[in-house]
């Protein structure tokens, strides 16, 4: 049920103050926020001298890892509490529900497309979930560590593509520098999410800009990638993590899609939009998934040429009734 912020964030404080344990849960493919936002809430549950643990629906990409592995778990005793962080819709989590016992307490999150699916659902279009997990650490009275503010940095970070994205505002900034204060060798960590590349992925973006096509009077561009592609690389999934940008870096683009064989004939579809004027997630919502205004996903069934085919059309639909 969604209701209000500040009421959501006093019911989500009242549940972890009410509970011995707390389980996090993250959505499916975990990205910097979901990973950053439900280490620090974690984190910050064990300063309550509480017990908490993270669940999460798919593998933590590398570049991440670092959280899981410092944070660890803890065995989980008495009365436990089951929140969900950065999950806009029960669809989008697979942790096996026998692993938490299939009800979720709350959720705290920023997306504006969030249905209200869990028992208290808490939402700020923020720029990231990280900065929600930031006012609810505070209504908790916890002040935030070293690594609570490496967790936060990382979920604001990303989600604004270092503080590049069309969601990026005052607020992110402000919080960033507020994290800035107390977290530790942020220079490396930016270096290392923003900077660095494997040889894996250089090939990977080389395959991606061959296969780039520029549309719409170049307002359009789109790329795809298979599992043939991915299998001459020798790359995986986590090797993707960093390239979607690539479709919307091309100046003059207003829309990008990027396209990724998941299964055979089966292609995960990122869009990302360059201006605050667009609204990628309609076009997301026509193939049966959502997102925010400058960042949204979808899955389209068919060849890679027809996958494009389909993608390209609702870009170029959505471009001509903007004009």
């Amino acid at each position: 049920m969604l209701v209000s912020y500040q009421d959501g964030l006093k019911r989500i404080k009242d549940i972890i103050c009410d509970s011995d344990s707390v389980i996090l849960l993250t959505h499916r493919r975990p990205d910097g926020d979901t990973v950053g936002s439900a280490c620090a809430l974690a984190a910050a549950v064990r300063k309550l001298g509480k017990k908490s643990k993270v669940l999460y629906s798919d593998p933590v990409p590398e570049r991440f890892a670092f959280l899981a592995d410092e944070l660890g778990e803890d065995e989980m005793t008495g009365k436990t509490a089951v929140i969900a962080v950065d999950v806009a819709s029960r669809e989008l989590m697979t942790v096996e529900s026998e692993l938490y016992g299939g009800k979720v307490d709350a959720c705290i999150d920023h997306h504006r497309t969030n249905d209200g699916w869990a028992e208290v659902t808490c939402v700020n279009a923020y720029a990231a979930c990280g900065e929600c997990v930031l006012d609810l650490i505070d209504m908790l009275g916890v002040k935030e560590d070293d690594y609570i503010a490496r967790a936060l940095y990382t979920a604001i970070a990303m989600d604004t593509g270092c503080f590049k994205y069309g969601n990026t505002n005052a607020h992110a900034h402000l919080t960033a520098a507020r994290l800035y204060q107390t977290a530790q060798g942020l220079d490396e960590l930016n270096n290392s999410y923003f900077v660095m590349r494997t040889a894996k992925e250089k090939e990977i973006e080389f395959t991606v800009h061959s296969k780039q096509k520029l549309f719409m009077d170049g307002r359009g561009c789109i790329s795809s990638i298979t599992m043939d592609d991915m299998k001459k690389i020798g790359a995986v999934s986590d090797d993707l993590d960093m390239v979607t940008d690539t479709v919307r870096s091309t100046k003059g683009v207003i829309i990008g899609a990027f396209l990724k064989e998941v299964d055979e004939n089966v292609f995960r579809v990122s869009v990302r939009g360059n201006t605050k004027g667009v609204d990628v997630s309609q076009i997301c919502k026509i193939f049966g998934g959502g997102g925010h205004r400058g960042a949204g996903g979808c899955t389209v069934e068919g060849t890679e040429s027809e996958a494009r085919e389909r993608i390209e059309k609702a870009i170029t639909d959505y471009l001509s009734h903007i004009d």
